[in-house]
């Protein structure tokens, strides 16, 4: 039989107006000295008890008794705790959230409520903000319209160009990637520099994001390069199984390179900032005039000029020959895939705003299902070369210009936490369902018989 002992200790302190008295039962088996006058008897004390958290020696049983009576906090130097049998308060650091004690061990990770990549300087106060100027801006949708033409047709040849100089035997990794990485890099650096831009002449902005950038990147033809790398669309010599290894090797890397150049972007757009002609004390506030044709100044008419004329340039190159032309049908393309985007993006601000982007994701879904219908036709179907060149213009200039990573990159770097993998998962998966329905229930059927040649 365990020979059960007790001790009480009372410290008293007096005071000229109040007393503290802090008296502490403690159950000790058999065998326990008593640590009276120890300094480290009650360190447990500090933490929040759990019974979840373990059990204690079956022998050893623990009981405490807190009531205490202190003076003024003030008087004292630091803060007690007047009322009985209440733990401990525990101070959580801004940002965290208070959690039952059956998970207090998560109470040290702060909620994350953004996955922003934070860049550049902090945040200036309000009183400097207030100094800024003020810049008034007219916008003029004819204007952006016809500067988006001849950058989605320059973006079309950047990333048929890199792609064609990065195919060879032998190649590290697949070349769209390259394209990707340049377009994202190039986005990273506009949106830095957004108002210096915007400054400077406004359409130029949307024409460097939305034209250029999202038009040398593109979301459909990287979903067909992911479901190629999952059906060994090519028929190499190797089991099933590396066949998930390669899709997700489309998926990850593509991913990683896309934010490494929008994040490397953003840092040589801050690098930018610092020099002497670009002002970075001045707000934009834009006044929107739609396609009014009155308010149109001597360089938008100059734009609308230069837009015209290289859209019909291309158009002429691919009826005029036979040379390259799947390459002159994409660039005549292009700016059909690229001004339909832009014209979607209006929902970004109308539908679930804040938690997903609905226009870029109509844009890539609309994209990939029609890249998905042509891959079907060049697999399949019989025809001419002059249709497998239009279909190779189709899926390269509208699918290619419709769809972008580049704005998809930085919509899931500044969505919360939740909706970055809610909009990311939901824009990927079903991408993948539109290919398999679409291409693998034939590919799968008939296999692979392309009846057009590669470009």
């Amino acid at each position: 039989m365990s020979e059960l002992r007790s001790r009480r200790r009372d410290d008293n302190t007096k005071d000229n107006d109040s007393n503290c008295t802090h008296t502490t039962l403690i159950n000790l088996a058999d065998g326990e000295q008593s640590n009276s006058g120890n300094q480290g008897d009650n360190v447990l004390a500090e933490l929040p008890y759990n019974a979840n958290r373990g059990t204690m020696h079956p022998n050893d049983t623990m009981k405490h008794d807190l009531n205490r009576r202190c003076k003024n906090d003030e008087e004292q130097g630091k803060e007690v705790n007047t009322d009985k049998d209440t733990e401990p308060t525990i101070q959580l650091a801004e940002g965290e959230q208070p959690v039952s004690d059956d998970q207090y061990g998560f109470a040290e990770l702060p909620d994350l409520t953004s996955a922003t990549v934070e860049v550049g300087e902090p945040e200036e106060p309000q009183q400097q903000q207030k100094k800024k100027k003020t810049v008034v801006l007219k916008e003029n949708k004819i204007a952006i319209s016809f500067i988006i033409i001849p950058m989605a047709i320059l973006g079309t040849l950047i990333r048929i160009g890199l792609q064609r100089l990065q195919t060879y035997d032998g190649q590290p990794v697949f070349a769209l990637v390259y394209a990707q990485w340049i377009g994202c890099f190039i986005m990273g650096m506009v949106v830095q520099q957004k108002d210096f831009l915007m400054q400077w002449y406004l359409p130029i902005h949307v024409g460097l994001s939305t034209g250029l950038c999202g038009s040398i990147t593109t979301f459909s033809s990287w979903q067909l390069d992911i479901f190629k790398a999952f059906s060994n669309y090519d028929a190499a010599a190797h089991y099933r199984g590396y066949n998930i290894l390669a899709a997700i090797s489309q998926l990850l890397v593509t991913l990683a390179m896309s934010l490494n150049g929008l994040v490397f972007g953003y840092h040589i757009g801050q690098l930018l900032s610092h020099l002497p002609f670009i002002h970075s004390n001045t707000l934009s506030e834009i006044i929107p005039h739609g396609f009014s044709i009155r308010h149109l100044n001597r360089h938008d008419v100059l734009i609308i000029l230069i837009g015209t004329l290289s859209w019909i340039g291309v158009i002429l190159a691919a009826a005029l020959t036979t040379h390259q032309r799947s390459l002159t049908l994409a660039c005549v393309f292009a700016p059909l895939g690229a001004l339909l985007r832009w014209h979607l993006s209006v929902l970004n601000t109308r539908i679930w705003k804040g938690h997903f982007f609905f226009g870029t994701f109509a844009a890539n879904m609309i994209g990939t299902l029609i890249l998905a219908i042509v891959t079907l036709l060049q697999s399949g179907v019989d025809m001419s070369l002059i249709a497998c060149d239009v279909l190779h213009g189709i899926g390269d200039g509208f699918c290619g210009c419709l769809t972008t990573i580049s704005t998809f990159m930085v919509e899931i770097s500044n969505l919360p936490l939740k909706y970055t993998y809610r909009y990311g998962l939901i824009s990927i998966i079903l991408g993948q369902c539109f290919m398999f329905l679409i291409c693998g229930t034939y590919i799968w059927t008939h296999g692979v018989n392309p009846s057009c040649p590669p470009t």
